[in-house]
């Protein structure tokens, strides 16, 4: 049996306890004109608690199953307990949160893996009804021999107030033994930020240096420390940052063994070169701002360290977007204020949702998981060799509606995809000939439609 406990325990909570236990109260002695007097006795027991206003969820939780990640489908058994309706820790009080109870725990029954549905995943869901952001911190995560265990934490790590946000527990069954049954816990803490940002141990500017408003580098200090959790402060040495940047190969951010988690409450605009790169840990979540407008070439560029980080929550307002070699990274959503697209050698990345506000689409090279694109009518601008490698699952692109494209050199369905053959059709099903309507380039006007490649059939 899998339990995942969900608890509203704050990292720092001050509590307030006021016992009130009266086991005899005398009313006295009432007297009436007809009646002798009479003593009544009143007995009354009670207790009353105090917890802090503040940290109010709605939390729910579902089991998913599936071939791969991309086509996992909830598991439902009513007799089974797959499925967690939404709890809260609060009453509402004249349509607003009071008081501060404890979360209904979850406890699913065992989840087999099948024969073809080797993928499994627990979605807790949780939406923050607090006046203030909240950060969540899982539990570390179990061992099981023959499953590779990963989870989707950069979501939950700052959740802003009304917001709804999910962690991802995945489970994928790496061997063809008999794996058995192996029990596991779960548990959150659920705290406000501030509390996180105000924690010396994780927040301290003595960890970073800087040149002026541009963060550029670790301290011995930060490497001492080992912090689980890291927090970019928003000012450094009395500048205020807004970028993190260095010329120097081995990177700004080199991350110690034992952090797990970034948050960046500086007010960032850009990351730039080299922001993400080097460093012997995995940190398996990140947080950006929402004043963030561009992530710019090689900021995560040959970056190993960053190589176990499974999902990236953009920002509303960011722009420019370039990221590269994240080759665990399985989620990503990019806002509707994406511009400029980039994403390379994301091997596990196997659905990708291109907004209608990206006109320059430069690569989506080496991101060999997915297995469609489209390209929406927004995009005018493709970069050179678009999906080059992309050659062992990609079965279809669709260039959504006709409009005139920049660069027909660089549409070159042969340069894209190693010298497959391409059939071009009006629906996203397997061409009955592929003989009809061979294409070796992308034309520059009149070029809506289904691009399927042979060689993924």
């Amino acid at each position: 049996m899998h339990n995942i406990a969900l608890g509203g325990k704050k990292l720092k909570r001050f509590k307030l306890v006021v016992s009130l236990c009266l086991s005899f109260l005398c009313l006295g002695l009432l007297t009436f004109s007809v009646y002798a007097a009479i003593t009544v006795n009143f007995n009354f027991a009670s207790s009353i608690s105090f917890n802090p206003e503040g940290v109010y969820l709605d939390v729910s939780a579902q089991v998913y199953r599936g071939v791969t990640y991309a086509e996992l489908e909830p598991v439902i058994d009513d007799s089974k307990n797959y499925t967690l309706e939404k709890t809260s820790n609060y009453i509402l009080d004249d349509g607003s949160p009071s008081g501060s109870f404890a979360l209904d725990s979850w406890t699913p029954a065992d989840v087999p893996f099948l024969p073809t549905q080797k993928f499994i995943q627990y979605r807790v869901e949780i939406t923050n009804n607090s006046k203030e952001d909240i950060t969540v911190i899982p539990s570390d995560l179990p061992s099981i021999s023959g499953v590779t265990i990963t989870e989707e934490v950069s979501d939950v790590l700052r959740i802003a107030p009304g917001v709804t946000a999910d962690y991802r527990l995945n489970f994928q069954l790496t061997t063809s033994s008999q794996v058995a049954s192996t029990q596991f816990n779960m548990s959150f803490d659920i705290t406000p930020t501030s509390e996180i940002i105000n924690n010396q141990l994780y927040s301290n500017p003595k960890y970073f240096t800087n040149n002026g408003s541009t963060l550029t580098g670790i301290t011995s200090t930060y490497t001492s420390a080992n912090p689980e959790i890291l927090v970019i402060p928003k000012t450094i040495n009395g500048s205020t940052i807004t970028s993190i940047e260095t010329t120097s190969v081995s990177g700004a951010l080199q991350f110690s063994s034992a952090t797990k988690y970034l948050i960046i409450d500086a007010n960032l605009t850009k990351i730039g070169q080299y922001a993400f790169r080097g460093g012997t840990s995995v940190p398996v979540g990140i947080t950006l701002p929402n004043t963030l407008l561009e992530i710019s070439s090689s900021s995560f560029a040959a970056n190993s360290s960053l190589s176990g980080l499974t999902t990236i929550s953009l920002p509303y307002g960011v722009k420019t977007v370039y990221i590269g070699l994240l080759t665990a990274l399985k989620r990503l959503e990019i806002p509707r204020t994406v511009t400029t697209l980039s994403i390379a050698s994301c091997l596990s990345l196997t659905e990708l949702i291109i907004p209608d506000s990206v006109t320059n689409l430069v690569s989506l090279n080496m991101c060999t998981g997915l297995t469609s694109l489209t390209i929406p009518a927004s995009v005018t601008t493709i970069g050179n060799k678009l999906v080059q490698y992309n050659t062992s699952n990609l079965k279809y692109i669709h260039i959504d509606g006709d409009r005139t494209l920049t660069a027909a050199s660089n549409l070159d369905m042969t340069a894209m995809a190693s010298g497959s053959t391409w059939v071009r059709t009006d629906s996203p099903y397997e061409p009955t000939d592929w003989t009809k309507n061979v294409v070796t380039e992308i034309p520059t006007t009149n070029n809506g439609g289904y691009y399927h490649q042979m060689s993924a059939y």
